[in-house]
């Protein structure tokens, strides 16, 4: 998914990507980009919402996160998303 977001112009403005999986490795079906500047998120949603990766899958949808920020995140993940 991150090879993806970076295909379609996103390289250099994205500085976290996290991108949850279960016991088995499976993804969970969501992940958490953060950006380097408001302007690429905005870019983003209007690029990625609704995008389809293969025939058959789920649209891709997008929606701000509640936490904002590059060292918040990181924290917040270094305490276990708790």
């Amino acid at each position: 998914l991150l090879w993806f977001f970076l295909q379609m112009g996103f390289m250099g403005c994205i500085d976290l990507f996290y991108s949850p999986v279960d016991a088995q490795s499976r993804g969970l079906g969501y992940c958490f980009v953060n950006f380097t500047a408001p302007a690429h998120a905005h870019r983003f949603r209007w690029s990625v919402d609704g995008a389809v990766l293969a025939p058959g899958a789920k649209p891709l949808l997008t929606a701000p996160a509640h936490m904002q920020g590059f060292s918040k995140n990181v924290a917040r993940l270094r305490a276990g998303w708790t």
